[in-house]
């Protein structure tokens, strides 16, 4: 009985001094703190009737306010401590930096959840949650925050329980660390993603190179195989083409003779028996030695092509303009049909050119030989030697303004026997382009042509330049 009415009057002496302090406008921290120690004042009058046990606690409690009392003030987050029946007895200035939130704004644990919950409807439900399973527990929980001012923060509690009863709570403004995580998260998700696309992207590539390497295996295996069937075939082409050349040599050779006597014996017939002959008979032996003075000239020009495809090249450096105006002079002597025929001949200066004299030599030979024949049925011929200068090599051509030919056939002009114009018209065998351009070939160089039906023609071939 006597420890219950030293209760009562410790309590009625406390409840008086908060409705003393409650009248005034403002409370200080250090006030805030006063329902939960013994006033002073209260504690002078009642010491005499409290056991001397008591008055030490009380002193040493004092001593304590006074101790942590500016720490808690100074603290840099903010601390909030609330009594058994959820009454906020303090509030530190970083609870108030944090939340906008004083003493004065909230009184009790309802009040807060009512004002600073952002889910106002469930405020209850929260409330409830908070004391079952964050206060009793101890348990550490972050959550949106409704300031005063309207802006929502995330704020990270950690409550603490005491003996008897009370609770204090630490919060911490971390709405910037969450915001980062959130950021975090994020970037995180989305590198998961694109590293699952790139890993996508890898493995169907690498799906695809193995298949690629796959079919290069399998194309270079036929691509040697084709090789090793080409490599036999022109061996064997080779060979074919030595022994058909020998041949064709042997045959050439050895029908030139009879030839040679078919033609003597036929001139002798006509010089010394031809009083004895009718003009029949005259005409009969006159087609034997035109043909086969045809068939010594074919021969000899299949021979010539054998020899300069075969024949060992043995360059230097060539005047091209005096080879030209030497060739010029030779044909004037045995190709021009008559005296009285004009022939202008127009021989620009020409670079010098690195090849075989010798087979040079015959190109433009058979060129001049082509412009002075097909150009025959023209009053006035005219045949130009030019050249095109080059960085590596030079461009020669021989233009005349002969019968010329027909593009389409161009393709056919340097093939042996290929004749476009028949033989009565223009006398020849179809193996002087041919000459010409196996020459040309070896000495590294191209040819072609470029003609107009009625408008002549040009024949261009390339030489290296001079060293």
């Amino acid at each position: 009985m006597k420890e219950k009415m030293k209760t009562k009057k410790r309590l009625g002496s406390q409840s008086g001094r908060i409705r003393q302090r409650t009248t005034k406008p403002k409370r200080s921290h250090s006030e805030a703190l006063r329902p939960c120690l013994p006033d002073r004042q209260a504690r002078g009058g009642a010491s005499s009737r409290l056991p001397r046990e008591l008055t030490k606690a009380r002193e040493q409690l004092e001593k304590e306010r006074e101790t942590f009392f500016p720490i808690l003030h100074k603290a840099p987050y903010g601390i909030v401590l609330i009594d058994k029946n959820g009454k906020f007895l303090y509030i530190n200035p970083e609870f108030t930096h944090i939340t906008g939130y004083t003493l004065g704004d909230i009184h009790s644990e309802t009040d807060w959840f009512h004002k600073a919950t952002v889910f106002a409807r469930y405020s209850q439900e929260i409330l409830k949650t908070w004391k079952r399973a964050v206060l009793k527990k101890g348990l550490e929980r972050t959550l949106p925050v409704a300031c005063r001012e309207g802006e929502i923060k995330q704020v990270e509690f950690k409550p603490t329980l005491l003996e008897d009863g009370r609770i204090i709570v630490m919060l911490s403004d971390v709405t910037e660390r969450k915001k980062a995580e959130e950021e975090l998260h994020s970037y995180r998700d989305h590198l998961e993603e694109l590293v699952a696309q790139r890993t996508a992207e890898l493995r169907r590539t690498n799906e695809q190179l193995q298949r690629e390497v796959t079919e290069r295996k399998r194309v270079e295996e036929e691509i040697k195989t084709l090789n090793e069937d080409l490599t036999r075939r022109a061996k064997e082409l080779e060979a074919t083409n030595r022994e058909l050349e020998a041949f064709s040599y042997s045959v050439s050779h050895d029908l030139r003779t009879p030839l040679i006597g078919i033609q003597g014996f036929s001139r002798r017939l006509l010089t010394k028996y031809a009083d004895q002959l009718d003009p029949k008979g005259q005409s009969f032996l006159s087609i034997i030695q035109r043909d086969t003075q045809r068939m010594l000239q074919l021969i000899d020009n299949l021979m010539a092509l054998s020899r300069f495809e075969h024949q060992e090249i043995r360059p230097s450096n060539i005047d091209m303009e005096e080879m030209a105006r030497t060739v010029l002079e030779e044909l004037k002597t045995i190709s021009f049909d008559s005296p009285e025929v004009a022939i202008q001949l127009k021989l620009d200066p020409l670079p010098s050119a690195h090849g075989d004299p010798t087979m040079v030599r015959q190109v433009l030979f058979n060129l001049l030989s082509n412009a002075i024949k097909f150009s025959r049925s023209r009053e006035n011929r005219v045949i130009e030697i030019g050249s095109l200068a080059g960085e590596t090599q030079h461009t020669y051509y021989v233009r005349d303004n002969g019968v010329g030919f027909d593009m389409e056939h161009a393709g056919k002009l340097f093939g042996v026997f290929e004749r476009l114009h028949t033989s009565k018209e223009f006398e020849g065998t179809g193996i002087g382009l041919a000459i010409v351009q196996r020459i040309i070939h070896r000495q590294g160089g191209k040819v072609w042509a470029e003609g107009e039906i009625g408008k002549g023609a040009t024949f261009y071939f390339t030489l290296p330049r001079r060293r």
